[in-house]
């Protein structure tokens, strides 16, 4: 015979009761200045996933045309996009060296930072 299922009331109070999730693991780096391949533009939050995917095939195909092997993508976002739903977004991938840009892609410095990353 088989346990019946607790309904959706029942499981949240458990999940309650069983406390939170375990926090995630957030790493602490520092990270170089690093030339990179960048589109930029101002985006609206509605906006933002198509931009997202058109800009990084942009990026793949300008960095195969170049023969490079890109960094793992990246992208700047201000707090701007988040308060108003409207900011000037940058997708990056690093490059190695001096890699030229063409349409819409320009080669950038993305500066140096210290960043929290979370780690799943």
């Amino acid at each position: 015979m088989t346990e019946p299922q607790p309904s959706g009331v029942v499981a949240s109070l458990r999940a309650l009761l069983e406390g939170p999730p375990p926090p995630v693991p957030v790493e602490h780096r520092t990270v170089r200045a690093a030339p990179a391949l960048a589109i930029a533009e101002r985006v609206t939050m509605a906006e933002l996933e198509g931009w997202w995917a058109e800009a990084f095939e942009e990026l793949h195909a300008a960095a195969g045309a170049a023969g490079v092997t890109p960094g793992v993508g990246g992208g700047l976002y201000p707090g701007e996009l988040f308060e108003v739903e409207v900011a000037d977004i940058v997708a990056f991938q690093p490059v190695p060296g001096d890699v030229r840009g063409t349409g819409r892609v320009r080669l950038v410095e993305i500066p140096a930072a210290e960043l929290a990353v979370a780690v799943c």
